[in-house]
């Protein structure tokens, strides 16, 4: 039974990153975990930038989080990059987080 491209797409993007879904996570958990972080730090630096304006209206509390999560994020840079985009990519993204955090 073939399934519909929009149901292929939907689970490629839902419960096909699971964990569970992947054989290489289960063998390399550690590796999962480690993206995890370091796109939690993606999003928390993306949503500070979109906050931004309002840094003077937010609670001390929310920055040092801010801070936190993008500076965790920055220290999660995985070791292994698959292309000399990547590296560039994820070598800006950490230096710019690590001098924001």
């Amino acid at each position: 039974m073939k399934w519909p491209p929009k149901r292929g797409v939907l689970y490629a993007f839902t419960f096909g990153m699971m964990p569970w879904a992947k054989e290489s996570t289960r063998r390399h958990m550690l590796a999962y975990l480690r993206g995890v972080g370091f796109h939690a730090g993606i999003f928390a630096g993306l949503g500070a930038l979109l906050v931004s304006p309002w840094w003077a209206l937010l609670p001390q509390a929310a920055l040092y989080l801010f801070a936190a999560v993008t500076g965790l994020g920055a220290g999660f840079v995985p070791d292994i990059l698959n292309t000399k985009n990547e590296s560039l990519a994820k070598g800006l993204y950490t230096k710019y987080i690590g001098t924001w955090a």
